[in-house]
């Protein structure tokens, strides 16, 4: 709330060791975390995870184009950067740079946890330039343990200027979003969750080089895109034990990005080798598929005068990726097991 920011990586870019790669943009801009994550050839190198409610959402490596956050700052309620691989390594193997959580508003954030309807509607405005958005929240708490939310938001940018008046080229995007996630409380240690996620953004006869560092080379595309998220997570942690605290969550994700090249907009299509080339990259469609499932227990114990928080599991972990001519897919099939033991020795001191 107090930073009003328009996009997720306007949100997390003060984080020490945040960098923004090629703006702020949802569908340009790429996370960078310790020198890890966007860079200047592709919108991510897999080394940088973002997590929406448990589900690994965000682009692949793509040439020219960066796909990481693309989702609208008003369906969450809070976004954290965990910086190195440490706190990253219940996430996946690989992830050296960090991880950007975001977990998305509650009916209980709005009804205060009380039996009833509530309805939220915000409306903002930034001149720089000409950036509309509002969103517009309906929860219902039906009981204390059974609770709804349904949020719309819409948001629109022109092409923004820089400190000399310029124009920031590729700049502009409009964005609707929406959340739906309910949530009940079965007993006193159990409940369940499910939220679903989508923004899409539609646009026209826009630079196919997302990053704009290689001017018109790759000519134009009309390009959609949507950004899918579905998480649900059983959780049972009985107030008589600090040893049991049980996840079982199911997660999906789903990025498509359909590209059609516009003739005539880029120098190299008269060129036999090239401009098939660059008509293959603006014609591509591009589709990824993340699916986890995770059981994951947390414990909390001392042994003497030092304690323990006790994190094991397991996952099994399928990503589909589109075939395409100019971007060849696959499939990758994971098991993993962890356990990661935080130790802290004393008070400021700690061993994982």
């Amino acid at each position: 709330d107090d930073r009003q920011a328009n996009t997720i990586g306007e949100l997390i870019d003060s984080a020490p060791g945040v960098t923004l790669v090629n703006g702020s943009t949802p569908t340009g801009s790429g996370v960078n975390i310790r020198g890890f994550g966007a860079n200047g050839t592709f919108g991510t190198d897999q080394k940088v995870a973002i997590i929406v409610d448990g589900a690994t959402t965000g682009g692949e490596e793509l040439y020219r184009i960066g796909s990481q956050l693309f989702t609208d700052p008003y369906l969450y309620k809070s976004g954290e950067v965990i910086r190195g691989t440490v706190g990253s390594f219940e996430y996946g193997a690989g992830i050296v740079g960090g991880t950007v959580k975001l977990e998305t508003r509650d009916a209980s954030d709005f009804t205060g946890g009380d039996p009833g309807f509530a309805f939220g509607v915000t409306a903002g405005y930034f001149n720089n330039r000409d950036v509309y958005n509002t969103s517009l929240t309906a929860a219902y708490q039906a009981t204390e343990n059974v609770e709804f939310l349904a949020n719309f938001s819409y948001r629109e940018q022109m092409n923004q200027q820089d400190g000399d008046g310029e124009f920031i080229g590729n700049s502009a995007f409009d964005l609707p979003s929406f959340l739906l996630k309910a949530r009940v409380q079965l007993t006193d240690s159990s409940s369940i969750m499910a939220s679903f996620t989508q923004s899409t953004t539609a646009e026209t006869n826009v630079p196919y080089d997302t990053f704009f560092t290689t001017t018109d080379a790759f000519g134009n595309v009309d390009r959609d895109t949507t950004s899918q998220t579905f998480s649900t997570v059983y959780n049972y942690n009985p107030s008589s034990s600090e040893l049991i605290n049980f996840d079982i969550a199911l997660t999906y994700a789903n990025q498509e990005i359909e590209g059609t090249y516009v003739q005539g907009s880029s120098p190299l299509e008269s060129n036999p080798f090239f401009g098939p080339v660059v008509a293959a990259l603006g014609d591509a469609n591009h589709q990824f598929e993340t699916t986890r499932l995770t059981f994951r227990n947390e414990s909390l114990f001392d042994t003497g005068n030092v304690g323990h928080r006790l994190r094991a599991g397991v996952e099994y972990f399928i990503r589909d990726r589109a075939d395409e001519q100019s971007a060849p897919g696959g499939t990758d099939d994971r098991y993993a097991v962890f356990l990661i033991d935080e130790i802290t020795l004393t008070e400021g001191l700690a061993l994982t």
